[in-house]
């Protein structure tokens, strides 16, 4: 029994495994002088072990193979009756009994205990133990959704979409291996035929679907959305369109909440720029979550909304409040996946709207915490970014062109960050780096940056800091004397989703249609343009705008020979900038004077 155990076990367990009524302590005393076992006493609950792992490969060699199977099973009942045995150790004894459902059960458990101490190659290990022992479909889909989870948390997206293709196979669902466009049109249409004459807002009451085959298998694919996603988003809409028309012809899921959100709010709203019906199936999405009570999607339905179908249309604060909800949820949950991104897009979002930037900072470096104690490398990559944006902007960094500093080398973040699964986390790094670089002046390395943000455009479709990377990118194009018909493209653009949402664009558009009308000369018409912005963004505390129109209003007072009100408005410029927490910047922008 002690050679079976294959590991140190209490002599009361080996005693109960062994049926024995009682066990004389000279026998243990003499297995231990003749270096057979070790063991530091001969009471109950002291642990016994072979001396040697040859004593005991040698002895279990010896025993019949119905034997061996007889002692696995009476140590696993007598170590889950004690109650203290590790599950790892019970899912060992388990399988050696034969009885592959316990084994899979506490292989399972063991992997989710591992997960907990940062232990993720053994946790990888256990997982796929589990779900090679478990014997019923249902209970192998639970394991495997719980492998795609535990894959992409690590980033690992390949891996993951890998094992729900094979997870959904029982279920008579195939996905692709890639994303293949005839099919992904077939599936399209075939949804849009079956959502004719029907309101968005209506589907959140739908009936219900029974069929447990089908519920698993969306809760599968569900679950392997946001891999798709970062291998490759119209993968992602192809899963997710697979859901919406499985789910339209036999009834909602529990899990369906994230179909619905990425064909809607991802693919039509951003991807199609139908932003209007992204902002319904976003709340489509969340109205799901809370009818089925769905606390393990709370935090990606959640991040997921608020970067795709609100900003468009809503306040950027509004996605940020939908932000906190993921960040806690995941948390809670264990979808750290979310939970960094929540971080990481609250934090960009924050920089982006103008908040102090002493606030911003605050908030990253709590945010970090989490993230490094959870080895979220990507999102931390992206808050650790902005922070030295923020640094750089006021003076700490090595130099104006650089984020490097004592506790960061911006070279070697930058390298990291060209290997992001995640590859619209690198893009915000470029973007935050081009604006630093564009509001110091040095606007040939600005193209530069720009041209990098952009190679990431179309892995940020629908996403805020897209539409950051072409207002500053038409800024940097404008200074430099380039492309006037691009920056005219661009305002344009900007005007329009102002008419939507004033509060987070229609300060950008008037300090865009300001540079449009400074490149044809007509200075009083652009500092016209860029006071207007000014006061818009002053209304919307957007700190950082109402500093950028107020120098850009002041060069066109100059530049029109209204040399008072140039004064003025570069005086406002300084203290924006200053207020916003901009301190370099402000001092560098007071002695251009």
């Amino acid at each position: 029994m002690i050679a079976v155990a294959a590991r140190p076990v209490r002599l009361e367990h080996a005693q109960t495994a062994a049926h024995l009524p009682s066990l004389d302590p000279k026998v243990i005393v003499s297995l231990r002088a003749a270096r057979l076992v070790r063991t530091m006493g001969t009471g109950p609950r002291d642990e016994v072990e072979t001396f040697h792992d040859r004593i005991r490969e040698s002895i279990v060699s010896h025993l019949p193979p119905d034997t061996v199977k007889h002692h696995h099973a009476g140590l696993a009942m007598s170590l889950e009756l004690g109650g203290d045995a590790d599950a790892e150790t019970l899912a060992a004894h388990f399988e050696g009994a034969g009885d592959r459902e316990r084994a899979s059960r506490y292989c399972e458990q063991a992997a989710i205990e591992a997960v907990q101490v940062l232990a993720f190659d053994r946790a990888e290990a256990l997982l796929v133990r589990a779900a090679a022992l478990a014997t019923r479909d249902a209970d192998r889909a639970r394991v495997q959704e719980r492998m795609i989870h535990f894959y992409t948390d690590l980033a690992r997206f390949p891996d993951a979409y890998a094992v729900a293709r094979q997870a959904v196979e029982p279920f008579g669902v195939r996905l692709p291996a890639r994303f293949v466009p005839p099919l992904f049109v077939v599936d399209l249409l075939r949804a849009w035929q079956q959502l004719r004459g029907r309101e968005t807002r209506d589907l959140v009451n739908r009936p219900a679907a029974s069929d447990e085959r089908l519920l698993s298998a969306v809760r599968l694919m569900n679950a392997v959305a946001k891999a798709a996603y970062q291998i490759r988003p119209e993968l992602c809409v192809a899963v997710s369109t697979k859901i919406v028309n499985l789910c339209l012809r036999h009834g909602n899921t529990p899990d369906c909440a994230i179909g619905y959100m990425v064909f809607g709010c991802i693919f039509q709203g951003g991807v199609l720029g139908r932003h209007r019906a992204g902002h319904e199936y976003g709340r489509l999405a969340l109205g799901l979550v809370d009818r089925y009570a769905n606390a393990q999607q709370r935090a990606e339905v959640h991040f997921v909304v608020g970067y795709f179908g609100t900003s468009w249309l809503r306040p950027a604060r509004e996605a940020e409040d939908l932000w906190r909800v993921a960040f806690d949820a995941g948390l809670e949950t264990g979808d750290l996946f979310h939970t960094g991104c929540a971080a990481a897009a609250t934090t960009m979002s924050r920089f982006m709207r103008g908040v102090p930037l002493a606030e911003v900072e605050d908030h990253a470096v709590r945010f970090l915490g989490v993230l490094e104690r959870n080895q979220l490398r990507e999102p931390a990559g992206v808050v650790m970014s902005l922070r030295q944006v923020i640094r750089n902007l006021r003076g700490e960094t090595r130099g104006r062109a650089s984020l490097s500093d004592e506790s960061f080398d911006e070279e070697a973040f930058a390298q990291e960050a060209a290997s992001f699964g995640s590859r619209h986390f690198a893009q915000i790094y470029h973007v935050a780096r081009m604006q630093v670089l564009y509001l110091w002046g040095e606007h040939d390395a600005a193209l530069q940056e720009a041209a990098r943000s952009a190679a990431y455009l179309k892995d940020s479709p629908g996403m805020l800091h897209s539409a950051e990377h072409h207002f500053y990118s038409a800024l940097v194009q404008s200074a430099s004397g380039r492309s006037p018909r691009a920056v005219r493209g661009v305002q344009r653009r900007f005007g329009k989703w102002a008419a939507h949402n004033p509060e987070n664009f229609l300060a950008r558009a008037q300090i865009l249609a300001g540079e449009v009308a400074r490149q044809r000369g007509q200075f009083p018409e652009a500092a016209a343009s860029q006071s207007a912005a000014a006061e818009t963004a002053a209304a919307f505390g957007q700190h950082h705008l109402v500093a950028l129109a107020s120098q850009l209003a002041a060069g066109a007072f100059r530049s029109a020979g209204h040399t008072a009100d140039a004064a003025r408005l570069h005086r406002q410029a300084v203290e924006a900038w200053d207020r916003w927490g901009a301190t370099a910047l402000a001092r560098h922008l007071s002695a251009s004077v």
